[in-house]
């Protein structure tokens, strides 16, 4: 009995992080939107502020065909306390609004499944996904990872700046 507890005891300790090693959170999907086609693969860096609200780029295929448009956008509060209270971030095709960084087209969805909300970037707000987890989206043939840094946020909670990086890959990532 006493080797038991001991073994127990051990794998405990084994497994939980030592001081002041992290792990950052990563959550993987995949989009409802299946297929082959492959992105060109690419790193984004975007700098959104209060003065740069928007972000849009038409993301091509490995041929150099378009392929997909890009963007993202902020959710505002209007009224007392203007301000921007989230990023959102969109992936569609060229010929329809869905946004394809979600595991269903069901309108219902994100209010039920934590990891439907990896395109939504909410400082502290949003319970299910961390602002500055790794998320990684598989849309047909690539692999979309989207990961916020520098993320600054006033005293009424409301989001100032942030740094999204976005990396369309055809591999899946190793993180």
């Amino acid at each position: 009995m006493k080797n038991i507890l001991l073994s127990l005891l051990f794998l405990l300790l084994w497994s939980l992080p030592s001081a002041g090693q992290t792990h950052p959170a990563i959550y993987r999907i995949k989009s409802w939107k299946t297929g082959t086609a492959q992105a060109q693969p690419q790193t984004l860096n975007i700098s959104l502020s209060t003065a740069e609200r928007e972000y849009r780029k038409v993301i091509t295929d490995v041929g150099g065909q378009p392929l997909y448009q890009l963007s993202v956008r902020p959710a505002a509060f209007v009224g007392p306390g203007d301000g921007i209270i989230a990023w959102h971030v969109y992936l569609t095709t060229l010929d329809s609004q869905d946004n394809l960084l979600l595991p269903s087209t069901d309108l219902e969805q994100e209010e039920y499944n934590g990891p439907d909300y990896l395109w939504w970037f909410y400082p502290d707000k949003n319970l299910f996904v961390p602002i500055t987890a790794t998320r990684v989206v598989q849309v047909q043939g690539s692999y979309v990872v989207l990961q916020a840094s520098d993320v600054k946020v006033n005293k009424g909670g409301q989001l100032e700046s942030m740094h999204l990086t976005i990396t369309f890959s055809n591999v899946p990532s190793a993180e």
